[in-house]
């Protein structure tokens, strides 16, 4: 009897536990969904940043397309105009040469003119009458007055010539020289018109820049969120294994009184040195080791303690929390510390567990991901080389990986973020 009433009380005693296990597994299944739900909502909104983003690049390389046409044709009539200019040079050059020839000749003929006026001058006052007079006859008289008359005629004839003509290539000159200044006028205005579109482009590649930024940060911290709900699903996949063994646990203990009792009615003296009893102690332990341990963690202000994961280095380059993005697509919100070492430097496990994650990622780089279990989780970022694989068991101090500049990184470096309950929190706190 005393033995049956034993067996009741642990009965209850394990029901009352695994109840309460039941409980707080549900009330943390509920948090895990709710952080779930909130990383979903976000990553939908990083997206569609991100699509936002693409699409308002999209529109600005279009302008660049259609500001790189205009250029061309600006370009194309700006080498017009230069050959105009150089055609109205020569031109110029061609008629300032016929000017000149023009000039030379009604010089010459001026001369000509000047000493023909000496010599009738010096040859005395020589008058119409004079040169009718000394003739011997009226046909000579005659023939003297046509004379005369001819030769002031021609000599004025071909002065007003070469007047004509310098005047003649003297306009054609002036208009050249318009016509040269209008192009210069038209060229230096297709300068200005091809100066204002590179400027345009310069600004539209400016804008190209800050939208592939934002893009790369908006990617990486979409992958970022994509990590945490990995992480959020592989708690939520654990918790409800938990949930599941508990409840196994619970449809067992019935059979195991059921069977007791029977042992009891028909056996009761050999019912002490039975091996059941026996294997509750050896049962309890197999479900019960990780959880002690665990629990004593988050009632003990839920401060695990982890070993520093890079030995070589204590050197703390970016501290958790707010920052100004070290480069482009680089977090400005640190969810974790960086610590800087040098290439290839061990990066060890801040405490023992399973790899639930070892891969790459564009933002992270080579990362590995520990679950500790009690919702603690490490994550190692931007490693050169990775020595663990998923669903391997991991000692405290093992080496896991070693540091490297992979991803989003100006330098090598290992990032070391610690997630409770799906929530980074500031290593430095569990360090």
């Amino acid at each position: 009897m005393k033995l049956k009433n034993k067996k009741t009380a642990m009965l209850l005693a394990s029901c009352l536990a695994i109840s309460n296990v039941l409980s707080v597994s549900a009330a943390n299944e509920t948090e895990v969904n709710k952080k779930k739900t909130e990383l979903e909502s976000q990553i939908e909104d990083k997206e569609q940043q991100v699509s936002s983003l693409q699409q308002q690049k999209d529109n600005v390389l279009s302008a660049i397309k259609k500001l790189d046409e205009k250029y061309a044709k600006a370009q194309e009539n700006l080498d017009t105009l230069t050959g105009q200019i150089e055609d109205k040079n020569a031109e110029i050059e061609k008629n300032s040469a016929e000017l000149e020839k023009a000039k030379e000749k009604e010089a010459i003929q001026y001369e000509d003119m000047k000493k023909r006026i000496q010599y009738l001058y010096e040859a005395g006052n020589i008058s119409m009458i004079s040169v009718i007079l000394g003739a011997d006859d009226f046909a000579e008289a005659l023939s003297r007055t046509e004379n005369f008359r001819q030769l002031t005629s021609y000599d004025r004839k071909q002065l007003e010539k070469y007047k004509k003509t310098c005047k003649k290539i003297e306009n054609l000159e002036k208009d050249l020289k318009k016509e040269k200044s209008d192009l210069e006028e038209y060229k230096q205005s297709a300068e200005e018109e091809k100066s204002n579109i590179e400027t345009s482009i310069s600004k539209k590649q400016e804008e190209i820049t800050k939208f592939e930024a934002g893009i790369d940060t908006a990617v990486m911290e979409q992958s970022d969120l994509e990590g945490e709900l990995a992480i959020q699903n592989e708690i939520l996949k654990q918790m409800k294994e938990e949930v599941q063994s508990a409840g196994g646990q619970e449809s067992s203990s019935p059979s195991n009184e059921s069977t007791n009792s029977d042992a009891n009615k028909t056996e009761q003296p050999e019912s002490k040195p039975e091996v059941k009893p026996e294997e509750k102690p050896n049962t309890q332990p197999e479900t019960k080791p990780e959880e002690k341990p665990d629990n004593s963690q988050s009632e003990n202000s839920g401060s695990p303690q982890f070993t520093w994961p890079c030995p070589s280095s204590h050197n703390v380059t970016s501290p958790f929390g707010d920052r100004n993005s070290p480069t482009a697509g680089a977090s400005s919100n640190h969810k974790g510390i960086d610590i800087g070492a040098s290439s290839g430097s061990p990066i060890v496990a801040a405490a023992a567990g399973t790899v639930t994650v070892s891969t790459y990622s564009e933002s992270a780089g080579n990362y590995v991901t520990i679950d500790h279990g009690n919702g603690f989780y490490t994550v190692y970022m931007h490693a050169s080389a990775r020595y663990v694989k998923v669903g391997q068991k991991v000692s405290a101090g093992q080496q896991i990986a070693a540091v490297g500049s992979t991803g989003y990184s100006t330098g090598p470096h290992l990032h070391f973020g610690v997630m409770k309950n799906g929530v980074y929190v500031n290593p430095m706190n569990y360090l």
